[in-house]
């Protein structure tokens, strides 16, 4: 049997609600989530999500599907540079990624690379992480396909700020040093 559990590495994170659930906009269902942007260089892992993602196919087929393969069945994972179900371009960040978007109705294990828990400094769009999840299949309203649900998070580093909010530090560097000199 294949592998349907993989740990990305040094990916950045968007939308990243790991410390609160938040509703679902279709289903009301409160979760944990990050859409987690793994760029398209790390070929490595790539190759391993379409392993987990056929071994969940196979799974699902055979357990769930009552064995029949959807042809198209619903992915969670994206072309960066591509356009999205809307036919809308996806954001500059998205550009030389793949999109995967992860959720879970568990809250996810967060910690740094000290081994500690982390915080809500930590838990922002555009910070580099770590990503354990697990691939499964599902059928809900007449859709079959793939899921990606999110397991653990280790902070690895800031990064620049996806959204447009700056931190306060930048935003007042030149009240604060003029108030320093005060």
């Amino acid at each position: 049997m294949l592998a349907t559990k993989v740990i990305m590495k040094n990916v950045r994170g968007s939308f990243v609600n790991i410390l609160k659930p938040r509703a679902s906009q279709l289903s009301g269902q409160e979760k944990y989530s990050m859409t987690v942007l793994l760029p398209k260089e790390c070929t490595e892992t790539k190759a391993l999500i379409d392993v987990a993602i056929e071994a969940a196919l196979q799974e699902a087929s055979a357990k769930k599907w009552g064995g029949v393969r959807p042809p198209q069945p619903k992915l969670p994972i994206f072309d960066g540079d591509g356009v999205q179900n809307s036919g809308e371009p996806w954001g500059e960040e998205c550009k030389g990624h793949w999109i995967i978007r992860t959720s879970s109705t568990s809250k996810p294990g967060f910690i740094t690379t000290q081994g500690t828990p982390a915080t809500q400094e930590h838990a922002y769009s555009g910070a580099y992480y770590g990503v354990s999840v697990n691939f499964y299949g599902y059928e809900a309203n007449g859709n079959r396909g793939i899921s990606c649900g999110l397991n653990n998070v280790l902070f690895i580093k800031d990064g620049e700020k996806i959204g447009g909010a700056a931190k306060p530090e930048t935003d007042f560097a030149d009240l604060l040093k003029e108030m320093a000199g005060q």
